[in-house]
């Protein structure tokens, strides 16, 4: 399915594959509130020809939980989807620069390979394995089989509370699929 305008979401989950995915032209936008926990596209999610877009939000999430990401100043094209797991399944050498890393979800972020953005990753109490200092978050890449550090920008939020975490910017075209 293609959209050309905007995809609402007011309530439940909207399940895509990658043989039943959702691509977003450069003209569709989504709205979704991002308090509303239950409501999510439980699967990837394409956006087409991003151009040094502001804020771009992609309302994913898993089993019954919604976790938010939004690219800042993105060039590019991107596939996004949420995952309840633990990243290090996908390899487990970390940069010096990280301590460790959520045990319990990541998300695949998809570029191509001339894309640049900021991520902003949403984090949620218990349900992100409870975030004691946002200050000390870093958002982390994995790389050519290594977990890099993507830095942190900027915090919301609170301890034991929801709230976000945002990378540096990140060009994209010398990362491989992350």
């Amino acid at each position: 399915l293609t959209l050309s305008s905007k995809l609402i979401l007011r309530e439940g989950k909207l399940i895509t594959g990658a043989d039943q995915l959702i691509t977003m032209s450069s003209t569709a936008t989504v709205e979704s509130d991002t308090l509303n926990l239950d409501t999510y596209i439980d699967g990837p999610v394409r956006k087409l020809g991003l151009a040094g877009q502001s804020v771009c939000y992609f309302p994913v999430g898993k089993e019954n939980r919604l976790r938010w990401v939004k690219l800042r100043d993105a060039s590019g094209d991107y596939t996004v989807e949420f995952f309840k797991g633990d990243p290090l399944s996908l390899d487990k050498v970390l940069d010096t620069a990280l301590d460790h890393l959520s045990g319990i979800e990541f998300w695949s972020i998809r570029s191509t390979a001339d894309a640049q953005a900021s991520f902003v990753l949403s984090f949620d109490n218990v349900n992100s394995g409870g975030v004691t200092n946002p200050g000390d978050l870093r958002v982390a890449l994995l790389k050519e089989g290594r977990w890099l550090n993507a830095g942190n920008t900027a915090t919301t939020g609170t301890a034991g509370s929801s709230g976000s975490v945002t990378s540096d910017v990140q060009n994209l075209n010398t990362l491989p699929e992350t």
